[in-house]
């Protein structure tokens, strides 16, 4: 009891290295205990040790299957995880349990999570009775209403949108949020109303929602305001710059143009991943493959956060080189980083290139091993079949 105190109290301290030993030193007290274990693991979920707290959440599973904390800790290390079939699963039943107790930010999780394994209508039902759940935020109802516009079948979602942005017109990282979502419905005007005078009054405004107003500015086909927001852009941050004209141009499929952007930015030092991704497209649909495998070498220094597309896109140009063990390296590699079940085209890529290339043997056993990790195989199955009919 006292060592459980201890870890309790750590824990609404948030000193989750005191927290652990407490609840270490409950549990071999009590090892039949699961609340011990329960602590355990979120002190270890505190302290950013995902592993060790999925070891603790086992124990607890085989002690105490129905033990109150079970779920809620697998809902959190599957989201943690990115493991978006394993969260939409966990959290409805956790939602189900909790009746008109709902918080928002978990049915705003379990929601986003549903969508994606194609649960759309358990989805749509949890957002009707999230109407009168507390939203504390802006930003709270903003991911309300975005989400009943991503599920479908709400007609008030984009209304709902709008009406949001205009009563919090003065917050530039809400606008941020809600533009793109304006210009793919193609309500180009409105992004540009909510944008100017954000822009107009902020000498120091975000270069996201500079590089929103060109891209708006472009599908109006307003080429000077278009230009003279680029060049603002370019004094604040010409990465940003670099990037819009980029996409500029990709829009219009004017291929070489990137490539001399991307040199440019080459000789200035200032190339960066996402660049370089629109670059190494720039140079397959042109087959420089001279551009293509310099590409290839940046994108192995380049730090970037979307690490699955650059691992996509590396293998993509080693396989036009021809170094197709190259590529086939690249997408090995992201694979332990990168949950197969979450990013199924990694494994996609390594199957086909290992079709494309004549092994058969590595490409069945890849497909082989999809399957031992429960990954999504929807697109694999049909390779799978075709070379067993051969």
């Amino acid at each position: 009891d006292v060592a459980m105190a201890c870890g309790d109290l750590a824990l609404e301290r948030r000193e989750f290295e005191e927290a652990r030993v407490c609840f270490t030193k409950a549990a071999a007290e009590r090892p039949f205990e699961a609340s011990a274990f329960a602590g355990e693991a979120r002190s270890e979920l505190g302290a950013e040790r995902p592993a060790a707290a999925w070891r603790a959440v086992e124990k607890i599973d085989i002690l105490a299957p129905e033990h109150p904390d079970l779920l809620p800790l697998k809902f959190e290390l599957f989201a943690l995880a990115g493991d978006e079939e394993q969260v939409a699963e966990t959290g409805l039943s956790l939602l189900e349990r909790a009746g008109e107790a709902r918080p928002w930010p978990m049915v705003r999780r379990t929601v986003e999570a549903a969508l994606d394994p194609g649960r759309a209508e358990a989805a749509r039902t949890l957002l009707k009775g999230a109407s009168r759940l507390d939203k504390t935020t802006a930003n709270d109802e903003l991911d309300y209403a975005l989400l009943l516009d991503r599920a479908g079948g709400f007609p008030n979602a984009e209304s709902l949108t709008f009406r949001i942005v205009a009563a919090n017109a003065d917050d530039s990282a809400l606008v941020a949020r809600a533009a793109p979502r304006y210009l793919e419905k193609g309500r180009t005007q409105s992004v540009i109303n909510a944008l100017e005078p954000l822009v107009a009054e902020n000498d120091l405004i975000s270069t996201e929602l500079l590089g929103l107003l060109a891209s708006a500015y472009e599908k109006e086909g307003d080429v000077g305001r278009r230009l003279a927001v680029l060049a603002r852009l370019r004094r604040r941050d010409a990465k940003a710059a670099d990037l819009a004209a980029a996409r500029f141009c990709a829009a219009r499929e004017a291929w070489p143009e990137i490539l001399s952007i991307t040199e440019n930015a080459r000789s200035e030092k200032r190339l960066h991943a996402p660049l370089l991704r629109l670059a190494a497209e720039a140079a397959l649909q042109v087959k420089n493959l001279e551009q293509a495998r310099r590409l290839a070498k940046d994108l192995a220094i380049e730090v970037d956060t979307e690490f699955a597309d650059t691992a996509l896109v590396r293998a993509r140009l080693l396989e036009a080189t021809t170094d197709v063990e190259g590529a086939r390296v690249v997408l090995t590699e992201a694979m332990p980083r990168v949950r197969g079940a979450r990013r199924p085209e990694i494994r996609l890529a390594l199957v086909n290139l290992f079709g494309r290339s004549g092994q058969a043997n590595a490409m069945m056993a890849s497909i082989q091993e999809a399957l031992n990790n429960n990954e999504d195989v929807t697109e694999l199955t049909p390779i799978a079949a075709r070379h067993i009919i051969r």
